[in-house]
C-alpha cells in the first residue's frame, strides 16, 4: 500500500497537470492564421474553399494548435481569462491533495490513539446507537471505534492550518509549525500562512465561484504554481516532523 506522501504526491499530479494545460494551451499570437498556410492545411486535407476559410490557429511558446472547419473552439477559447478555470480547478485539486494527505497520515496513528487515548480524543462524537451497533458487529469492539475516528479524521481534515493542528491532536500528535518553518527555511509563521491563503483560496472558488462582489478575481499561472510549490514543500516537511514526533514517543 502507498505511503500518505506518495498518494500526496499522486494527487499533487492532478494540480500540477491542469497548471501545465494552462499554461501550455495559453496563445500568444493573437493574429489569424496566415492565408498561404491556411491553403498549405486545406490542400493536406483536401478542404473545400470555403471549409479552407475556417482554418485557425491558437500558437503558443509550446503548442501550435489547429481547428478545423466546424470546430467547437475559436482563437478566444486560448487566451489567459479563458483558460483561467483550468486554473482555479488547479487549486481546487491542490486542497484536495493536502487534505487526503492530513487524514491518511492521522490514520497512521489511530491505533496507537485507541490504545492509549490522547485527551482531544474526547471530542469526537459518538452516539450510543453506534456504541450498540460496535458491540453487535464487532468481537474486538477496537476495530469499530477505529472506524468512527477514521470516519472523524477524513471529516475534519483541511488544508487551513489550525484543522491541520487539530486533526493531528486527536491521534496524540503536536503539530509544531516552527519545525516545519525551519525545515523550509522560511520565517516563523510562514508556513501557516501559505497554507491559508491555499485554504481561502479553494473556499473563494468552490463557495463563491472565486467572485468579490459581482466581479470575478484574477488568477495567473505564476500565483498558482507558487501555491503548489509551497503546498509541495509544507508537506514534505510536515512528513518528516511526524516521522521524527513518532521516533520521539517510541524511545
Amino acid at each position: 500500500m502507498p505511503t500518505p506522501i506518495v498518494v500526496f504526491e499522486e494527487n499533487l499530479a492532478d494540480a500540477q497537470v491542469l497548471l501545465k494545460f494552462a499554461e501550455g494551451l495559453r496563445t500568444e499570437r493573437a493574429q489569424r492564421m496566415r492565408s498561404e498556410r491556411r491553403e498549405a492545411l486545406r490542400r493536406m486535407w483536401r478542404l473545400s474553399a470555403a471549409e479552407g476559410a475556417q482554418l485557425d490557429r491558437a500558437e503558443s511558446d509550446h503548442l501550435f494548435v489547429v481547428m478545423r472547419p466546424g470546430s467547437v473552439f475559436n482563437r478566444d477559447d486560448f487566451t489567459e481569462p479563458a483558460l483561467r478555470p483550468l486554473l482555479r480547478q488547479a487549486i481546487v485539486a491542490l486542497s484536495a491533495a493536502i487534505e487526503t494527505y492530513v487524514s491518511d497520515r492521522a490514520e497512521d496513528f489511530v491505533g496507537e490513539a485507541i490504545k492509549d487515548p490522547p485527551s482531544r480524543l474526547s471530542q469526537v462524537p459518538l452516539d450510543l446507537k453506534t456504541v450498540l451497533e460496535i458491540d453487535a458487529a464487532y468481537t474486538r469492539r477496537g476495530w469499530g471505534y477505529r472506524e468512527v475516528l477514521v470516519t472523524h479524521l477524513r471529516q475534519q481534515a483541511s488544508p487551513a492550518p489550525s484543522k491541520i493542528t487539530q486533526t493531528f491532536l486527536l491521534v496524540g500528535r503536536k503539530i509544531k509549525w516552527s519545525a516545519i518553518d525551519s525545515m523550509r527555511g522560511v520565517d516563523k509563521g510562514t508556513s501557516e500562512k501559505h497554507l491559508q491563503e491555499i485554504y481561502g483560496r479553494r473556499n473563494d472558488i468552490a463557495h463563491a465561484a472565486d467572485r468579490v462582489g459581482r466581479t470575478r478575481r484574477v488568477i495567473t499561472t505564476d500565483e498558482v504554481r507558487g501555491h503548489i510549490d509551497h503546498a509541495k514543500g509544507i508537506v514534505e516537511a510536515l512528513d518528516t516532523h511526524l516521522t521524527n514526533l513518532a521516533s520521539t514517543a517510541s524511545t
